[in-house]
């Protein structure tokens, strides 16, 4: 007789989505399944940081619930994270705005308004839904697995905004702000740089600017990639249509990124690839 696999066979270490798509053994019912994602979530590494508070929220697992998997998986009855999204959204740009006034009074709305836009946008979003590692808890379809969907900058941002509106609508905006404290800390101490800074609106235009230029030229956008240092920093790399235009070295992957996109754009690098096939 085969003996049956259960989700606790299955190899510790995998995203919630492949520990689901993999088990032989699924969990059908609503119910099952909400007993088994929540001792899934007790093993992740932010768990006791960011997550504890939000045991056996229904709202949350519709929080990292993708359009792939609510439409696979329709009798688990999850909506996707949509709507969430849609209130996280609001939420997050009420916290930015309370925290730039208090911490820049002197700036006008302009700025502040580029400043807020320079931190709260897909590519930001994204790196913190990589740092703080909920690209492991959203649950997406098999098809969207495959493709990489734990991966894209997109999904990753969207869900860091509907997590947080499930702290607003479970805990308040003051839940709410917690988390983003919380997440903020995560996201200094892997950067080593200030989030609320005004370096950072200097990073993302020049960033922004050479994606726009590279967008415009090859309607691509540039890569960048960090590799740790065993002496400690990073080698960090700009990419352009495969093709690696310019490096450093540097403690801090952000300061690097600002750097090297700014060098490329006085230099005109992007150029070195137009004979590039």
């Amino acid at each position: 007789m085969a003996i049956k696999t259960t989700f606790s066979d299955i190899q510790t270490g995998y995203p919630t989505s492949k520990l689901f798509h993999d088990a032989t053994m699924k969990v059908q019912d609503r119910d099952g399944f909400l007993t088994w994602f929540f001792e899934n979530l007790k093993s992740h590494t932010q768990y006791d940081n960011l997550f504890k508070g939000l045991d056996h929220s229904k709202a949350l697992i519709e929080a990292l619930c993708h359009t792939s998997f609510e439409h696979e998986n329709e009798s688990l009855n999850f909506n996707s994270y949509e709507r969430l999204e849609f209130l996280g959204d609001a939420v997050l740009d009420l916290l930015v705005s309370k925290k730039l006034l208090n911490i820049f009074p002197e700036l006008e709305e302009g700025p502040l308004s580029k400043l807020r836009g320079a931190l709260v946008n897909e590519e930001s979003l994204s790196e913190i839904a990589r740092v703080i590692g909920l690209g492991d808890l959203i649950l997406v379809g098999k098809g969207e697995f495959k493709n990489g969907g734990l991966e894209k900058n997109a999904i990753l941002a969207d869900v860091v905004e509907s997590v947080i509106a499930v702290f607003y609508m479970e805990q308040g905006i003051d839940g709410a702000e917690v988390f983003l404290d919380k997440i903020v800390e995560l996201i200094e101490k892997e950067n080593q740089v200030k989030f609320f800074d005004l370096a950072q609106l200097e990073s993302f235009d020049s960033k922004t600017k050479l994606q726009e230029k590279t967008m415009s030229l090859y309607k691509e956008h540039p890569v960048y990639e960090a590799d740790s240092l065993e002496s400690g920093g990073f080698e960090v790399k700009v990419l352009l249509k495969d093709k690696t235009i310019a490096s450093m070295t540097h403690q801090s992957k952000k300061k690097a990124e600002k750097i090297l996109a700014k060098k490329i754009l006085n230099n005109k690098l992007y150029e070195e690839v137009i004979h590039v096939n």
